[in-house]
C-alpha cells in the first residue's frame, strides 16, 4: 500500500512484518517464540514513528513547515506538536472552536489539546505514549504494558488499523483545504523505499 513518503512506507511495512511473524509462527524461524516480545514491540512502536513521518511529510509537501516551525518555537517539531499545530490550523474552526493564537494558548491546560487530538484521531494518544516512552528509553514500562494489554497476536490489529486511518484522514483533510494540495497522497510504496535505499532506479 503506497504511503506519503518512502520513510513512512518503510516504517509501516516494518510494523506489518513484525505483526506477521507474531501471527504466523509456523512460517517463520524455528525459535519464533523467543522473538515475539521483540516483534510486538516493533509492531506497536513503529506506528508512532510512522505517524510522525507521515504528518511531517504532509506538512512539508503543503509548504507549511516553516510556518509551523515559527509558530512552535522554541518547541521543536515532534509527533505531538505537529499534530497539535495541524489540528489548530485546519480542524479547530471546523469543529466550532477558536484557533489558539499562539503556542502558549495551544498547549495550555484550558485548551485540552490532548483530548481534542484523541477525539479527532482515534488511538492517537495511545500510539503517541508508546512512541514517547520508547524514545525516552523506558522500554521496561512499554514491555510490561504490551504484555498486559496486548497478550494475543490479533490484539495489535486495531491499533495498526487506527494508525493507517489517521494518515488517510490527514490526507482527506488536506485535499479538502485547497485544490493545490490534491497531489499530496500515498505515492510511495514499500518497494519504492527499498529501491531508493539500495540506489536502484525504476
Amino acid at each position: 500500500m503506497p504511503e506519503v513518503s518512502e520513510n513512512a512506507a518503510l516504517l509501516i511495512a516494518t510494523s506489518h512484518q513484525a505483526n506477521f511473524r507474531i501471527k504466523n509462527t509456523d512460517n517463520c524461524i524455528k525459535l519464533i517464540e523467543l522473538t515475539i516480545p521483540c516483534d510486538k514491540l516493533v509492531s506497536i512502536a513503529f506506528l508512532g514513528f510512522y505517524l510522525e513521518q507521515s504528518i511531517d511529510s504532509i506538512i512539508k509537501q503543503m509548504g507549511k513547515y516553516s510556518v509551523m516551525n515559527k509558530f512552535l518555537k522554541p518547541k521543536r517539531p515532534s509527533l505531538f506538536n505537529e499534530f497539535a499545530w495541524f489540528y489548530n490550523e485546519y480542524i479547530a474552526e471546523n469543529r466550532g472552536e477558536l484557533k489558539a493564537k499562539d503556542k502558549c494558548q495551544l498547549f495550555s491546560k484550558d485548551n485540552k489539546i490532548q483530548e481534542k487530538l484523541d477525539i479527532a484521531f482515534q488511538d492517537f494518544i495511545n500510539i503517541y505514549e508508546f512512541r514517547n516512552k520508547i524514545a525516552h528509553g523506558k522500554l521496561d514500562i512499554v514491555i510490561e504494558r504490551i504484555k498486559k494489554e496486548y497478550p494475543n497476536p490479533t490484539d495489535v490489529d486495531p491499533l495498526r488499523t487506527h494508525a493507517k486511518y489517521i494518515v488517510k484522514k490527514l490526507i482527506t483533510l488536506v485535499h479538502s483545504i485547497d485544490e493545490k494540495y490534491k497531489d499530496i497522497g500515498k505515492g510511495s510504496s514499500f518497494y519504492d523505499a527499498i529501491n531508493s535505499y539500495y540506489g536502484i532506479k525504476p
